[in-house]
């Protein structure tokens, strides 16, 4: 991606001697590849399973309730920040490797080490045969997606 402008993320890395390492970066996982993955791991009844899960997750009772809901019992919103959607340009570098790829160094990065977004939400699942069969499909479809990238770009998987 050719830019006429500098960042001043990239200005700054440009006075610098040293690498510029980003450790806590996410990836925001497009949910219809990541499906197919899931499938090919688990089969069609994991998928099925997967879909009453996510509906059912806690994590989004937040956003079933009124506010008047949200007020009297104290509800805490799930993770937002993570789905940036205003920059669309931020956005789709999240999700396309390739993109972010070409953005880092006017994001002024010369490794980031990522770590899912949507995933993150796996590893707390009850079903142990659900967790496991998502855990491996984010982890392969992640190695998949971003292998082309490794020299700058490591995921960090989840265990299962």
């Amino acid at each position: 991606m050719t830019t006429t402008h500098i960042s001043p993320s990239a200005a700054v890395r440009a006075r610098l001697n040293h690498p510029v390492l980003d450790s806590d970066g996410h990836t925001v996982e497009y949910v219809p590849a990541f499906l197919d993955y899931l499938q090919q791991v688990g089969g069609a009844k994991i998928l099925e399973r997967f879909g009453a899960a996510w509906e059912e997750a806690s994590w989004n009772d937040w956003y079933k309730m009124s506010w008047a809901e949200r007020r009297d019992r104290r509800a805490t919103r799930s993770i937002w920040w993570g789905l940036p959607t205003k920059n669309t340009l931020d956005r789709a570098t999240a999700t396309l490797p390739k993109l972010l790829n070409e953005r880092m160094e006017e994001i002024g990065l010369d490794f980031t080490i990522l770590y899912p977004s949507v995933g993150l939400f796996f590893a707390r699942m009850k079903d142990e045969e659900l967790r496991r069969a998502c855990c491996r499909a984010v982890n392969v479809f992640n190695a998949d997606v971003y292998r082309e990238y490794a020299a700058r770009v490591r995921l960090d998987h989840l265990s299962h």
